[in-house]
């Protein structure tokens, strides 16, 4: 009696299944939390006292990479910040002020993580 290509794959397709159906119930595992302790921020403008809070604090790009340190801090009647000023790293001459809307403050690494900042527009004299 032949057997075709396609009734044996499905056999063993089959076969395979049933395996590791088997395997599924005996072997169950944890899953992973979506939310990872090391990612909880908060907004920056929920920080209680940010003057004592958040001067000299890092900040960096969401990818992780460091850009500038606080080095000023304004806030509203409420007391809450409504903007930074940072001094950037690869050029200390240079500072920033940046709005609250776009800042979170990671408490795991204890930097400002900021979401949304362009780079400025900087134009470089002739030198004739």
């Amino acid at each position: 009696m032949a057997l075709s290509k396609f009734a044996v794959a499905c056999a063993a397709a089959i076969f395979a299944g049933g395996a590791t159906a088997g395997l599924a119930i005996d072997n169950t595992t944890d899953s992973t939390p979506q939310v990872r302790a090391d990612n909880r921020v908060t907004p920056i403008r929920a920080i209680a006292d940010p003057e004592r809070s958040l001067h000299g604090v890092a900040v960096q790009f969401v990818s992780g990479k460091p850009f500038g340190r606080v080095v000023a801090i304004t806030t509203n009647a409420d007391g809450h910040v409504s903007k930074i000023r940072i001094v950037l790293d690869d050029m200390p001459a240079q500072q920033l002020w940046l709005d609250q809307r776009d800042l979170v403050y990671s408490r795991a690494r204890d930097v400002i993580v900021a979401h949304d900042v362009h780079a400025p527009a900087i134009t470089v004299a002739d030198a004739r």
